[in-house]
């Protein structure tokens, strides 16, 4: 294969009943009560109503822009009682029926598992943190909106079975890309993210292309030294976009910031990455200190010992005749940082620097010496979870009221250091990283 290249993830791919719909809305027929008068809704309003309804008893009612927002959305042209133990019985097999019948796909002439095989309901969007949309109405997804991913000369599935509300629609587009494990995406109608339904994580496909990209960032060990050197000399260039370059890459490899991106619109949720921070996020005395939203809207608030070099440069960045509302690096957008990461390495992306960090890490606090004599199960697992705080408070991945560690611990720590501990994965999770139980005890990152 030919440098840069794309994978091959499969030679023939088929759906053959594709993803599965949210039923039709069946009115139920209870009033809404507004300011102690019952109200007609029609089957529209009052299934948006249910929606509230529905999140009463959680803070989002009490959230005012999602009330806001809510209000906004609510269409203008009490609840269903409990199920009886028969009904939740029929339920049960009808949903396994469902997933036997969407849930799987044939890759390369074999069945795979789907993972989330169902196109999400309408409902109201929630977000995380202080997200501006929270409240919005997220409306019906329609087949028009999807597009398939689906092999060659394969017959794309009839939206719906081809009868109900589905009867009559098509598809959006129908791509065949062989590069990604994907077999549906849309556009989310609030965040204008595009959603995927991917091959389960148990599938041998998804399972190969986990291991891929964790071993992509192990052979950073290799190489990690030359990559720093030049970014740091880097430091020195005369060419400002240079070293506000090499300045941002110092602080997504050492203080675990994201590359981030300019703010599309006020609609988005308020996070901040590395070419996204403003002055007011940026304190730069010893040791610099950051306070910002990033990801979901989680807070990073951190004191970091920066080389006087990236501290000059900080100082130079931040101060002068900047508002506190102005971009800390004003010559660089996310595209300049993740062109020079491919530059400094074919394929480094900060995603693998970051999994190279966490990984490292925790491979060298779990190889510090235990307590003499034979250790219980809860007595290793109470190590691990020393030595995985270790490496979150290390690698600065602290939000708002306490550590973020979960994530880290699936998306950017090699699972192959973690198997040989007891307790660690549940059940789920073992499924997921069955490719990494497969590898020696000894392994080492």
């Amino acid at each position: 294969m030919e440098a840069g290249a794309p994978t091959v993830r499969w030679q023939t791919l088929e759906w053959p009943a594709g993803p599965k719909f949210p039923p039709a809305y069946k009115p139920h027929g209870v009033k809404l009560i507004y300011d102690g008068e019952p109200v007609d809704l029609t089957p529209d309003q009052e299934e948006v109503a249910s929606f509230y309804a529905s999140l009463l008893d959680t803070v989002n009612v009490h959230n005012e822009v999602f009330n806001k927002n809510f209000f906004r959305d609510f269409p203008r042209d009490a609840m269903p009682g409990p199920r009886r133990p028969e009904e939740r019985e029929a339920l049960k097999a009808e949903r396994e029926s469902e997933r036997q019948r969407h849930g799987v796909a044939l890759v390369d002439g074999e069945p795979a598992p789907v993972a989330n095989w169902q196109i999400e309901p309408p409902g109201l969007f929630r977000g995380r943190g202080q997200h501006p949309q929270a409240g919005r109405l997220k409306p019906r997804v329609m087949p028009e909106s999807i597009t398939l991913n689906l092999g060659r000369g394969v017959d794309p599935p009839q939206p719906g079975g081809g009868d109900g509300a589905m009867a009559g629609r098509e598809w959006g587009a129908v791509v065949h890309d062989q590069s990604v494990t994907w077999l549906a995406r849309w556009r989310d109608h609030v965040t204008g993210l595009d959603k995927f339904i991917f091959m389960s994580p148990t599938a041998a496909s998804s399972q190969t292309r986990e291991r891929e990209r964790f071993e992509a960032a192990r052979q950073l060990n290799a190489h990690i030294e030359a990559i720093r050197e030049a970014y740091m000399e880097d430091l020195n260039a005369d060419d400002e976009r240079r070293w506000q370059c090499a300045t941002a890459l110092w602080l997504i490899d050492h203080a675990g910031l994201r590359v981030g991106s300019e703010k599309a619109d006020e609609s988005e949720a308020s996070s901040v990455g590395c070419c996204s921070l403003r002055v007011e996020h940026v304190r730069p005395r010893a040791p610099s200190y950051f306070d910002f939203l990033g990801k979901d809207s989680l807070r990073y608030r951190n004191a970091i010992e920066v080389p006087p070099l990236v501290f000059a440069r900080l100082q130079r960045l931040v101060v002068g005749d900047k508002r506190s509302t102005d971009d800390v690096f004003d010559r660089l957008s996310a595209t300049d940082v993740t062109t020079r990461l491919t530059e400094l390495m074919p394929g480094l992306t900060a995603s693998r620097l970051r999994i190279f960090n966490n990984s490292s890490l925790l491979q060298h606090e779990l190889s510090r010496p235990l307590p003499p004599g034979t250790l219980s199960v809860a007595e290793k697992l109470l190590h691990y979870n020393e030595a995985n705080r270790r490496v979150a408070i290390q690698t600065h991945r602290a939000a708002q009221g306490g550590l973020s560690t979960g994530g880290m611990m699936m998306h950017y720590m090699d699972p192959r250091i973690t198997v040989p501990i007891e307790k660690i994965w549940g059940k789920c999770t073992r499924e997921k990283m069955a490719w990494a139980l497969d590898e020696a005890s000894s392994f080492a990152f």
